[in-house]
């Protein structure tokens, strides 16, 4: 999941730091929840948001 990411970040011209910076916050959330991304739903990462 995490190479189709990164490749989808490539193809629309973003920087590899862009992409590790995106990495590094769905990592925080995923262990703000204790869930892996793919199940957490948009409620919880909008209360994550607005945690921060």
């Amino acid at each position: 999941m995490l190479q189709r990411f990164e490749r989808t970040v490539s193809v629309l011209g973003r920087s590899q730091s862009t992409f590790d910076n995106y990495a590094r916050h769905v990592a925080a959330i995923s262990l703000y929840f204790g869930k892996i991304p793919t199940e957490l739903d948009p409620e919880q990462v909008q209360d994550y948001l607005f945690s921060l």
